[in-house]
């Protein structure tokens, strides 16, 4: 069989690029009913849906907040009282850490007690804020670093030992149907292949246009 055609080939391919393409885009957040979770698997680049539709268009529910102002953005289900700061990298507000495209629509963290000092601070001359200040307004901001999301994942480990386990299965297979099955026949030598290629010529097998056709009867050769 063809290597272009080999189902472990294929899926050692697709291990391969998956690898290269978690360099590029660490992990992103997705909505789940309970709320957001940073999902572990570093993902290609697709950001997590959120229920908005269209680029930056505000969709909204049939019904009104339960202090009865106006409609609620149907978004808001997912990202809570995160607030959204620009138009991210598809118009929907999500949230996700990219090298190739580090300014997603929506802060990391909601506004909390935590972060209140800060948020406070930054609203002043910026030279007034400690290495810490910083540290903790990016956390705000943004889940990791850049030099968190070029880490190594270790990914490759597990790309080689799937190889080598098909190698390996591979291997035992090819014994074991070694043992299985005896010798070929001896129909399989050269000497009766060639006697049967003979015995189809004398019987003109393909006269028209299969193999007698090639064969020239007055020579005694092949047709040039």
């Amino acid at each position: 069989m063809s290597l272009s055609y080999s189902p472990t080939f294929a899926f050692i391919v697709n291990q391969a690029t998956m690898a290269f393409l978690s360099r590029c885009v660490s992990r992103k957040l997705v909505a789940t009913p309970g709320g957001w979770l940073l999902s572990q698997s570093r993902m290609a680049s697709h950001s997590a849906a959120v229920g908005a539709h269209g680029h930056g268009q505000v969709a909204t529910h049939g019904g009104h907040d339960s202090h009865g102002h106006g409609h609620v953005p149907a978004y808001r289900a997912a990202i809570g009282n995160r607030e959204v700061v620009g138009y991210g990298w598809d118009g929907e507000p999500s949230y996700g850490d990219s090298v190739v495209w580090p300014y997603p629509a929506v802060r990391f963290q909601e506004p909390s007690a935590a972060f209140q000092s800060v948020i406070q601070k930054e609203k002043a001359d910026w030279r007034n804020l400690s290495i810490d200040d910083k540290k903790k307004l990016y956390r705000y901001n943004y889940c990791e670093t850049f030099s968190e999301m070029l880490a190594p994942t270790g990914v490759w480990k597990n790309i080689t030992a799937i190889v080598i386990f098909w190698m390996t299965l591979g291997l035992w297979a090819f014994i074991t149907l070694k043992k299985v099955y005896g010798p070929l026949p001896e129909t399989f030598d050269d000497e009766h292949r060639l006697a049967q290629l003979k015995r189809m010529i004398d019987l003109r097998v393909g006269a028209v246009d299969g193999l007698a056709s090639k064969w020239d009867y007055e020579k005694g050769r092949w047709k040039e």
